[in-house]
């Protein structure tokens, strides 16, 4: 098992509060707001009226108020868009990226390093806990004030190596986690990221952007592409997200990569939606014509 401890400088955070914002983000997420508890984390998406996902995101209930946690690159176009659906309800949306600092902790002592780091935090505000509960291995996402004056020294202190973001990263790939950034924004549905299996796409809630398209696909059963996992052996090729896969011979589009990052054994380790009917018959590759090799996704496996 993989102990390490790194920060997710890739990451920002949108504050919702006020009297309505369980009611609103209810009405605007892919997932059931409503069950969550105070203290409970959730995987959802916010999609266009066409059922596109904008972004893919870790809904955190802190009390009364909620902490959107997702791809910096995506964080302001977000937080300002959804201001537009405010109206007149008693919402409040604040960017706080800039005031917080988020830590990724995988390992079996995970929760003991993050009870640690919260205590010597010494920070105005409580430090954030959220479990990523669909994880093959126990995984915590801390969020701190980043007027912490202990920081770096409860980093130092912990028993676990501080490493790069590619450690996370690869540990999301593995777990079926997609994450959507700018390149690839409002192109795939929350179906096809298979966000069911993460518990953040509902189809017994009420209305929310898209949500008619996003219902008929799934009761039609007409869904072409799944997301998956998949390999390259190389230790030089880098695919950034948004780049297309296709067939060898009269080449076919088969899919698009939402992440990728290379694993100790020198492979190139992606998350990839694809066309199942394509990939079911042809070879696939990259527009280099490297071949990319295909895996099924783990089951999640829900802790806590």
């Amino acid at each position: 098992m993989t102990n390490f401890v790194t920060r997710l400088d890739d990451f920002g955070v949108i504050e919702t509060g006020g009297a309505d914002a369980t009611a609103f983000l209810h009405g605007q997420l892919s997932s059931d707001i409503l069950s969550l508890t105070d203290q409970q984390s959730q995987f959802s998406a916010w999609c266009n009226a066409q059922g596109r996902v904008i972004c893919t995101l870790l809904v955190i209930r802190d009390q009364d108020r909620y902490l959107l946690l997702l791809p910096k690159d995506l964080v302001e176009t977000v937080s300002q868009r959804l201001k537009m659906f405010v109206l007149r309800a008693k919402v409040t949306i604040s960017n706080l990226s800039q005031k917080m600092v988020c830590l990724g902790i995988s390992g079996a002592e995970s929760e003991t390093i993050a009870a640690t780091m919260s205590l010597t935090a010494n920070a105005s505000k409580p430090v954030i806990k959220a479990i990523i509960r669909h994880s093959n291995e126990p995984r915590i996402i801390l969020i701190i004030p980043t007027d912490s004056t202990s920081l770096d020294s409860s980093l130092t202190a912990t028993a676990y190596p501080l490493t790069d973001k590619s450690a996370w990263q690869l540990a999301d790939i593995q777990d079926g986690i997609p994450w959507i950034t700018t390149p690839t924004s409002g192109e795939l549905m929350p179906a096809e990221l298979n966000l069911e299996r993460l518990d953040g796409l509902s189809y017994n809630k009420g209305c929310y952007p898209g949500q008619e398209i996003i219902a008929r696909l799934h009761f039609r059963g007409k869904l072409k592409r799944r997301l998956c996992q998949a390999y390259i052996d190389s230790q030089h090729i880098v695919l950034p997200a948004g780049a297309r896969l296709h067939t060898g011979a009269e080449p076919v589009l088969a899919g698009t990569v939402i992440a990728c990052v290379h694993d100790s054994g020198h492979r190139m380790r992606l998350l990839a939606v694809i066309d199942m009917e394509t990939t079911g018959t042809r070879s696939v590759f990259t527009e280099n014509q490297e071949p990319v090799l295909f895996t099924p996704l783990p089951d999640p496996v829900k802790a806590g």
